[in-house]
């Protein structure tokens, strides 16, 4: 893991957090230390649910750390890159009047080093 984060740990622009209607572009405020700090994501989705997102010894690449939140997310978030790879994009796919939320964790510093920590309101009319 500690291999993993030296070679994604590259200073670039933050991502962004998507929501149905609006869209927040994010800057890094850090680099990863040590890989404890790449370890969990809170997620709120627009329709309530929220998603305790764990980064376990197998993620080694943002590729999986991707993945990693599709599938913990049973779908409902889902990750890629900007045209040019340099920013994280999340897109919530639900549907509902809640804000759109991703945190760090338990003390993790994880959504602030992918730089996709942030919150969207959403003005989806059901």
């Amino acid at each position: 893991m500690r291999d993993a984060i030296s070679r994604q740990n590259a200073d670039i622009a933050g991502g962004n957090v998507t929501g149905n209607t609006q869209e927040h572009v994010l800057r890094t405020l850090g680099r990863f230390q040590e890989a404890e700090q790449f370890n969990d994501l809170v997620i709120t989705t627009s329709d309530g649910s929220s998603y305790s997102v764990t980064f376990d010894a197998s993620v080694d690449t943002l590729g999986e750390v991707l993945s990693a939140i599709s599938s913990q997310t049973s779908g409902k978030v889902t990750g890629s890159f900007s045209d040019n790879s340099t920013r994280i994009k999340l897109t919530d796919s639900s549907r509902g009047s809640t804000s759109f939320t991703v945190g760090n964790a338990f003390g993790s510093n994880a959504a602030l080093c992918l730089g996709i920590f942030g919150t969207d309101s959403v003005d989806f009319v059901n």
